[in-house]
């Protein structure tokens, strides 16, 4: 992450800070107190090599990685809460409608469409699955933080592939609807509770 100075014009750009970690955000979530949501990728380092000798073509993206950032002091920028979700990627990383939000208080609710894929121990195929996943953000100056509230994965008998990235919901004070496929789920929010549906 590099972070330019508050006082930069288009044509004389300051550089004053940068954190390395492994990984890139794709979508950034600007709050008003210094505070910076990444939702992106985390990448495999284990074959990069420490010289910088070798050319590689790509690198294996296989977690969905959603950090906050504090960035009130841009030369030293900080990571202060991560989530990470193995073989899962979320819409919202190219298409920000995916995404849903909802504040009350220093809390916002972010909601996630995922998409993941499991490799059983006898096929040799990866079977795709999707969830909404809640996180809240607190933005409190002196206790911020990321936590993941819920997964939620609605597997019925007659359960059937649906692209992720056309999952939607919405957040209200009553709780959370989760638009997947031709079908809607209702959770109140609450941990433990079930899902009703699908309607």
């Amino acid at each position: 992450m590099l972070l330019l100075g508050k006082n930069c014009v288009p044509n004389s750009p300051v550089f004053e800070g940068e954190l390395e970690i492994p990984g890139f955000s794709s979508y950034l979530q600007p709050f008003g107190n210094g505070l910076l949501l990444g939702i992106g990728q985390q990448v495999s380092v284990e074959d990069i090599p420490d010289t910088g000798e070798v050319f590689l073509p790509r690198f294996r993206t296989q977690e969905l990685k959603v950090s906050l950032f504090d960035v009130r002091d841009p030369a030293n920028p900080l990571e202060i809460g991560t989530i990470i979700k193995a073989d899962s990627f979320t819409p919202a990383e190219f298409d920000y409608r995916a995404l849903s939000v909802f504040q009350i208080g220093n809390v916002t609710t972010f909601g996630l469409p995922i998409e993941t894929w499991a490799q059983d121990d006898v096929s040799l195929f990866a079977e795709p699955f999707n969830s909404l996943m809640l996180i809240d953000v607190d933005e409190s100056l002196n206790s911020a933080s990321l936590n993941e509230r819920l997964l939620l994965t609605p597997i019925t008998a007659t359960d059937y592939y649906v692209y992720a990235g056309e999952d939607r919901s919405v957040i209200t004070t009553d709780g959370v609807y989760y638009l997947r496929g031709n079908q809607i789920w209702f959770h109140s929010g609450i941990v433990g509770q079930p899902m009703m549906g699908p309607f």
